[in-house]
């Protein structure tokens, strides 16, 4: 399991992403002059000990530390090793998105989603601390070649959605609502860049750019044929209760809606969500009008937590009541590690849950056995507050 957390010397975890200034200022300010205050959350037993500087960066107070393979800090040859493409450098302070696409272009016709963050999955014996959750398909045709990972257009969307509710956990913040969700999304988006990108995501716009993020309630589609010429328009709802049409490629839309039906097997409904990037284009004529070229169409739980299943969203809803209901039991989604759908945290256990919902494909998953406990949801009514505090046990 990818590791971007520390850990202090009272035993409490944190998340570097996840805190700012003012969050930082009050952590040095509680180190003091204190040595050993911080260690990574990787390989406890070496003691990888760090300090929070005036500067407000995290250091090693040590030279020549080995980290473990899966963690944010682990280098090669003195350089980051990619294995995310969903990346936080507490180093640099930034979060950068690797993407099989440029955002920032596109044309219609163009392949909406470039399927190039395929995984290569292995055999080999594995390690301890590092199992693979069998597929429930098997695999099809030769292994391909491992590549460093890029995001497609739906990993991007989930990686931004998941991140913006653990940032809201880290803060104790509880949406209210999936609108206030959706707002908490673009205010995260300013903390995102992708690669090769010089703006955040979130700074991107219309005026500036000809491109800019969005990301609406799903309402309904539409298409109409005039002279040979097909429009298309995906209907969105505010957060003021209005409905907002929205012109669409039709290859895009098109996309969209048979990928949303192959991952869910439903029609969207209340729960679904459009993300994507909207464009300005020139007429033949010279006027310029907007439309969405890039487009996704997915569902959410009822706290608006990205769900690439049914099954995962059944999930989601299992956690948000037990949370609800249970003031010792919180849990977060690591937006770097996708084989992980949630790590939950039972106060007063020294270990956390490591759930992850089987997918088509194998998943390899590392975690440090000394720290957690590996769990495997088929059934979400399998998810209890008992079930929880049992596993850790």
């Amino acid at each position: 399991m990818y590791n971007t957390r520390f850990i202090m010397s009272d035993g409490s975890v944190i998340y570097p992403a996840y805190l700012d200034r003012e969050d930082k200022e009050k952590l040095r300010s509680r180190q003091g002059k204190q040595r050993e205050y911080l260690r990574c959350g990787c390989r406890l037993d070496k003691n990888l000990y760090y300090r929070l500087s005036e500067d407000l960066k995290f250091y090693p107070e040590h030279n020549n530390y080995e980290h473990d393979k899966y963690c944010c800090r682990y280098r090669e040859n003195g350089r980051n090793r990619r294995i995310t493409a969903y990346m936080y450098d507490d180093s640099s302070d930034e979060i950068t998105a690797f993407c099989s696409f440029n955002p920032r272009s596109f044309s219609d016709g163009e392949k909406n989603d470039p399927d190039d963050n395929e995984q290569e999955e292995t055999s080999e014996e594995l390690p301890e601390g590092e199992v693979i959750v069998e597929g429930a398909a098997p695999e099809k045709g030769d292994v391909k070649e491992k590549k460093e990972p890029k995001l497609g257009m739906p990993e991007l969307i989930r990686s931004l959605n998941v991140d913006t509710f653990t940032d809201a956990v880290m803060h104790n913040i509880k949406s209210e609502s999936r609108n206030s969700f959706s707002k908490s999304v673009y205010k995260r988006m300013r903390h995102v860049r992708i690669a090769k990108m010089k703006k955040p995501i979130g700074e991107l716009s219309l005026e500036t750019d000809g491109v800019r993020f969005i990301y609406l309630k799903y309402a309904d589609t539409y298409e109409q044929t005039e002279k040979g010429y097909t429009k298309c328009y995906i209907d969105t709802l505010d957060s003021d209760g209005k409905t907002y049409r929205n012109l669409v490629y039709p290859d895009a839309l098109r996309k969209a809606v048979k990928a949303f039906v192959k991952a869910y097997g439903i029609e969207p409904d209340g729960n679904t969500m459009i993300a994507g990037f909207q464009y300005v284009k020139k007429g033949r004529s010279g006027y310029t009008y907007r439309i969405i070229g890039r487009l996704h169409i997915f569902q959410v739980s009822s706290n608006g937590i990205y769900s690439r299943t049914l099954a995962e969203q059944g999930i989601y809803n299992a956690l948000e009541d037990i949370v609800s209901k249970n003031r010792d039991i919180w849990y977060m989604i690591p937006p770097e590690d996708p084989n992980v759908a949630a790590i939950v945290y039972v106060e007063g256990q020294p270990k956390s849950l490591v759930l992850a919902v089987r997918s088509k494909a194998d998943q390899v998953i590392s975690y440090d056995t000394e720290q957690y406990v590996l769990g495997v949801a088929d059934n979400p009514d399998m998810i209890t507050a008992d079930s929880v505090r049992q596993s850790l046990q």
